[in-house]
């Protein structure tokens, strides 16, 4: 609670200074620190860097922050998700014996529980909207699960079938979302108008 106003203070006091690249310095040291607090009290590093990103949303600079950073996104992105590729035994992938087809097996389970899962989540919404479409909007897991799965991996919490066969289920949900979404997408003239509170 106390981490959007102190934020907006200090983007505020270095927005003053008016130099350039400073803004950018301050929003990545403020993501590292947060994350090496959230680290040290035994939470992932991403806990701490997605805290920082809230707090720097919600100040008058933070779409300054999120223009700015956009290069830096450009570059490290496909290099996380190379990294997190090169990591995978594509050896699993081979259903010739039955260790990898149950790691197969598993990744499909994992894709059509996630479907379900988030479709069902969907149907819980509030009336007036499309659930299916929300539902769909859900279903992806993206590069914070490949995060967890590689945090897994590297601490040994998860054996290399287990994370094959999350990195598996990432890329279809991710893969499949999208064509999905456009599908379900409602027409805007048969839209429903949002039930009033």
């Amino acid at each position: 609670a106390l981490g959007i106003p102190l934020g907006r203070r200090l983007i505020g006091i270095v927005g003053r200074a008016n130099v350039r690249g400073v803004l950018v310095a301050i929003a990545v040291a403020l993501a590292l620190l947060l994350a090496f607090a959230a680290e040290k009290a035994g939470s992932a590093a991403i806990v701490g860097a997605f805290a920082a990103g809230l707090v720097l949303a919600r100040t008058n600079r933070g779409h300054d922050i999120d223009t700015a950073l956009k290069p830096v996104v450009d570059i490290f992105a496909p290099l996380f998700f190379v990294f997190v590729g090169a990591q995978v035994n594509v050896a699993y992938l081979n259903p010739a014996t039955p260790e990898n087809r149950a790691v197969l097996l598993l990744a499909i389970g994992l894709t059509v529980v996630g479907f379900l899962g988030k479709f069902a989540a969907g149907y819980a919404a509030w009336g007036g909207v499309r659930r299916a479409f929300i539902g769909a909007g859900m279903v992806p897991r993206g590069e914070v699960g490949l995060i967890f799965a590689s945090i897994g991996r590297a601490t040994g919490a998860l054996p290399e079938r287990v994370f094959v066969a999350l990195v598996l289920t990432v890329f279809a949900t991710t893969f499949i979302a999208p064509p999905l979404l456009k599908a379900l997408r409602p027409n805007r003239r048969e839209q429903p108008r949002p039930q009033p509170a």
